[in-house]
C-alpha cells in the first residue's frame, strides 16, 4: 500500500473511529445496571444515629441509585441515606451477624473482614474461606 494511502487511512481511524468509540462507550455505560438488580432483591441498613440505631431493608435498586446519584470520589464511604425513623444523613449498609444476630454496619471493625462482628467476632467471610481451604488455620 502506498505511504500516502496509509496516512490518509489512520487520519481516518483517529478522525472517525476513535471519537465514534468514545461516544459509543458512553452512552451504553451503566445504561441498564438497575435492570441487573433483581427487582426484589434487598439491601439491609442501620442508622448511625447513637440515639437511633434502626435497622432496615431497602431495595436495592433504590440503595444503587442513590449511591450514583450521590457519588463523590474524594469521599472515603458511602454516602449516608436519610434515616426513615431519625430523619439523619446517617444510614449505611449492614449486615446480620450468622452467629449472634446482631445487625452492625459493614466493617465495623477496622482492618478486619468486612462482616466481622463487633460483639461475638464472628466472620462468614471468614468461616467460608477457611471451609474452602479445608479447614486451614483452625
Amino acid at each position: 500500500m502506498d505511504e500516502g494511502v496509509k496516512r490518509i487511512v489512520m487520519i481516518g481511524i483517529v478522525v472517525v473511529g476513535f471519537p465514534l468509540a468514545g461516544i459509543i462507550f458512553w452512552t451504553t455505560r451503566g445504561s441498564n445496571r438497575n435492570q441487573e438488580i433483581p427487582a426484589d432483591a434487598m439491601q439491609l441498613v442501620k442508622c448511625n444515629n447513637p440515639a437511633c440505631g434502626a435497622s432496615y431493608e431497602v431495595s436495592m435498586r433504590e440503595y444503587d441509585a442513590f449511591q450514583r446519584e450521590h457519588f463523590n470520589p474524594l469521599a472515603s464511604s458511602a454516602a449516608p441515606m436519610t434515616c426513615t425513623k431519625c430523619g439523619k444523613a446517617s444510614v449505611y449498609k449492614a449486615f446480620k451477624c450468622n452467629k449472634c444476630g446482631k445487625v452492625s454496619l459493614l466493617g465495623s471493625v477496622p482492618n478486619d473482614f468486612t462482616d466481622r462482628c463487633p460483639d461475638c467476632k464472628f466472620s462468614q467471610i471468614e468461616a467460608d474461606r477457611k471451609a474452602a481451604q479445608g479447614g486451614a488455620g483452625q
